[in-house]
């Protein structure tokens, strides 16, 4: 299913169980989804659903819930925001998901901000058994996240669970690389691996701000990286700020930092 919504145009959809689903929000279009949304045991070379969302009042709203079960290849959900577009996402669900194309990034979802977009999760994501499978290059077994300019947002106000994530490269659980604004809140790693950062890794900008605990999770790179619970690299002149509790039970590396490397 293909949905192109341009020039001031709006669609609201209820209740849906599907294979593929695409949304392409341009020039003030607007989507509003207010029940569930369902993709169950589907094998692609692209991703499952995907939202492009671009220009300003451009606007894709899902106040229901999204589901991801058995997503195998090419990984579930791929966000695309630019140009001062927006999309708001309610409660996800992603198990047994798996990206396992060249350069994987995001298991089960990958999300690309740029040029003033803003991203909002406001309640709750669930990634469980999800896996970034590249060779070396697999990024975020769960989730990929990516902000690419000073004006852009990503807020993260509901709860997120990573169980039984994994990924080849950075961020067995989720991989963050921002230029941007971020706002992540409470967080759970459960039995996460990565190479580097075996719960998650965060480059660039960043502020965690609810409680973050990592039981159990490892990374498994030899002589380079760490942090078997969370990878952290302030790059590019950029500012991660903790203000929230990190929390790390049976984390193990490697090479440095079981628990946490800076």
């Amino acid at each position: 299913m293909y949905c192109q919504i341009s020039n001031g145009s709006t669609i609201e959809i209820d209740k849906l169980t599907l294979k593929n689903l695409r949304f392409n929000v341009e020039s003030g279009g607007q989507v509003q989804v207010l029940g569930k949304l369902l993709f169950e045991e589907n094998i692609g070379t692209s991703d499952i659903l995907s939202i492009y969302c671009s220009g300003g009042e451009s606007i894709i709203e899902i106040t229901g819930e999204m589901s991801f079960k058995d997503c195998q290849n090419a990984g579930a959900l791929r966000v695309d925001i630019v140009n001062n577009g927006i999309a708001i996402l309610n409660k996800l669900t992603f198990q047994n998901c798996v990206h396992e194309q060249w350069q994987s990034k995001g298991g089960g979802m990958y999300a690309s901000i740029t040029t003033g977009g803003q991203l909002t999760l406001t309640q709750s994501a669930l990634f469980k058994n999800c896996s970034s499978l590249s060779n070396g290059a697999g990024l975020g077994g769960g989730m990929y996240i990516y902000v690419g300019n000073s004006n852009c947002l990503v807020q993260i106000i509901g709860e997120m669970t990573f169980e039984n994530c994994s990924s080849l490269g950075q961020g067995g659980g989720l991989f963050c690389s921002s230029l941007g604004q971020v706002y992540l809140n409470k967080m759970t790693f459960i039995n996460c691996s990565g190479s580097t950062g075996g719960g998650m890794s965060l480059a660039g900008t960043a502020i965690l701000q609810g409680e973050v605990t990592f039981t159990d999770c490892n990374s498994t790179q030899i002589g380079s990286g760490g942090g078997g619970g969370l990878y952290l690299t302030p790059d590019h002149g950029r500012l991660l700020i903790i203000t929230g509790k990190l929390t790390f039970e049976r984390c193990s590396s490697m090479f440095y930092g079981g628990g946490l490397y800076i």
